[in-house]
């Protein structure tokens, strides 16, 4: 996973430093815009997404770092599973089934 360029989406996002030089907004604006756009045009909420997705791409320049910080959520969610499964079983053998 480390080797890889980005897929999908990602490439996308990857360039969202320069997009917004080119547009000549802030962030801020730009997460504002997509949000507004999606719920208001495609009735789709994803006001946390851009949250995550735009600040972590223009922050992060690196890919390494990028896809280690998705990797860390990657294992953190399957963390977050095993608790829930077992809270809600109370039996850990079934969370790790």
């Amino acid at each position: 996973m480390l080797n890889s360029g980005f897929f999908g989406d990602d490439s996308w996002n990857s360039q969202i430093r320069g997009n917004l030089i080119e547009e000549n907004i802030s962030l801020l604006q730009r997460i504002d815009n997509e949000w507004k756009g999606w719920l208001f045009n495609n009735g789709s909420i994803r006001i946390a997404y851009y949250f995550i997705i735009y600040p972590l791409f223009y922050y992060v320049e690196n890919i390494i770092y990028y896809k280690l910080i998705t990797i860390g959520f990657l294992f953190f969610s399957c963390l977050f599973f095993y608790i829930l499964i077992t809270e809600i079983t109370n039996d850990k053998k079934k969370s790790l089934a």
